[in-house]
């Protein structure tokens, strides 16, 4: 039975069973060409130590890894070599390229790599979300300076990269370090965290229904979990456990919602297991744990309050329409401050969604937009007298890229060019809760500013948030029974002055 790799350099592996070696599970894989000779043999083949298939395919797939990492160092492969190379500009990084090869020591304080990714970082050639995949190649110590440096370039601060980064790299030597102190007794021969993790991904039938972005980061926090309890025997997961990694959470500064995030994905985990996997070596087979016990356990006293994001202060709105920037990002800076609109709603407006009322009123229709799963969100944004578009079209108002593996989202790639006109315009490095979504902040106190002021039932319809007062969407649509008409929104948002458009 062969896996597909994700490593494209090398054959897929197999995991087989050999009755010789007392009927063991092994995973083989071929040895590239290259290195036949230097490896006696043109399989190896290293035992999972099980000899059921069930248990076996549970280890396969970190075998086959550190199978491959042994062949990247006999081949002396740099994968992280490779990686700066589709950044870097010969004019500009050349001289340090080669330095950067030459010297092991250059750069002191977080070793050679950490310099050349400084340099790429000064040079404007990284990109925040392109800095992300090089923390893969970058030990403890390299990852601190890397982070620190991108806190300066950025003016993002403490961490500007994703929570999962964060915890297993950043702090991975130390975590490593605990854990190797750590003794389980498995005497109930119970599978692993990371052992029920790929069981949990690869059958759970919920990633059918959840968003790609769910899909595609609820593992790496459950591993974060991992880098701080241990891969413990998942009948070994307590409460306690819990605790540790919210104090150790905590103690990174993480706000109490993301510790809140890692403990979702790992109770539900655990309720997966308490649901789907059961012992079978007992007839009949028994449930490996009958109880989720991180599920219902308070978690209030950890981590910071969250920040919320401020609004532009008027002069900071003139200066960010008076700087120079793409057509496209002026629209689309323009459309968020006088409309109320998210950014990925309009970063992924269509020409179809403009429309003409009977009245003559000009709106987007949202309808079926698919930003957020509610029907707030689902709604007619008035478009006011004074936001000027372009001549009507077909087919999308942007071209920022999209993101195929989060759900045809295309925030991502619009943050990262609109971030870079507001940061011009931030006072100073203290000054971090100014961004892209502050426009909508403004809309909103621009609305509160109007006489007579607005429900909040009727502004909260124009933004598309979906509940006001604990009122539940069901509630409301109760009440309101549909959207608010686009007259009654047109006379909200037209009668606010933008005076840094013209």
């Amino acid at each position: 039975m062969s896996t597909p790799s994700q490593n494209k350099s090398y054959k897929p592996t197999e995991i087989l069973q050999f009755s010789s070696l007392r009927n063991t599970y092994y995973v083989v894989a071929y040895v590239p060409e290259e290195l036949i000779g230097k490896i006696k043999d043109k399989r190896i083949r290293r035992s999972t130590g099980c000899k059921t298939k069930r248990e076996a395919i549970l280890k396969w797939k970190a075998i086959e890894l550190d199978i491959y990492d042994t062949f990247d160092k006999l081949l002396h492969v740099d994968r992280f070599t490779d990686a700066v190379r589709e950044c870097w500009d010969d004019e500009i990084c050349s001289q340090t390229f080669e330095d950067f090869q030459k010297n092991p020591m250059i750069g002191a304080v977080g070793s050679n790599k950490t310099h050349i990714l400084r340099v790429l970082l000064l040079s404007d050639l990284l990109t925040q979300n392109q800095c992300i995949p090089f923390f893969d190649y970058l030990d403890e110590i390299e990852a601190r300076k890397f982070r620190d440096d991108m806190n300066l370039h950025f003016g993002t601060k403490p961490n500007p990269y994703p929570a999962h980064i964060q915890q297993t790299k950043i702090d991975k030597e130390l975590a490593e370090a605990s854990v190797s102190k750590l003794q389980y007794v498995n005497k109930t021969g119970c599978p692993t965290i990371s052992n029920m993790l790929i069981r949990y991904m690869d059958t759970n039938p919920k990633w059918d229904r959840v968003t790609k972005k769910e899909a595609k980061y609820a593992p790496s926090y459950i591993k974060a979990v991992i880098e701080i309890i241990g891969d413990k025997p998942i009948d070994q997961v307590t409460t306690s456990d819990l605790h540790q990694v919210a104090a150790k959470l905590s103690n990174d500064a993480k706000a109490n919602s993301t510790i809140l995030t890692y403990r979702r994905h790992m109770s539900a985990l655990l309720t997966h297991v308490l649901e789907r996997e059961l012992n079978d070596s007992f007839d009949p087979p028994r449930p490996w744990i009958t109880v989720n016990v991180w599920s219902n356990v308070s978690l209030a006293d950890y981590g910071k309050t969250k920040e919320s994001y401020e609004s532009l202060k008027p002069d900071q709105l003139h200066r960010l329409f008076e700087l120079e920037m793409p057509d496209q990002d002026r629209l689309a800076l323009s459309i968020l401050i006088t409309t109320g609109m998210r950014l990925d709603e309009v970063a992924l407006l269509k020409w179809e969604q403009y429309k003409i009322d009977k009245e003559g009123l000009r709106y987007f229709d949202l309808s079926e937009a698919n930003v957020k799963n509610d029907n707030f969100s689902a709604r007619t944004v008035a478009i006011p007298d004074c936001l000027i578009l372009p001549k009507p079209s077909k087919g999308r108002l942007f071209d920022y890229k999209m993101d195929e593996d989060l759900d045809n989202k295309s925030a991502k790639d619009a943050s990262d060019k609109l971030v870079a006109h507001v940061h011009k315009i931030r006072y100073d490095k203290e000054d971090k809760r100014k961004v892209v979504h502050s426009l909508r902040h403004n809309l909103a106190g621009l609305m509160l500013n109007l006489r007579p002021t607005p429900s909040s039932e009727v502004m909260n319809w124009i933004t598309g948030h979906g509940s006001e007062r604990g009122i539940k969407q069901s509630e409301r649509n109760k009440t309101y029974n549909e959207d608010v008409s686009v007259r009654v929104k047109y006379d909200i948002v037209n009668k606010i002055e933008h005076p840094w458009l013209k």
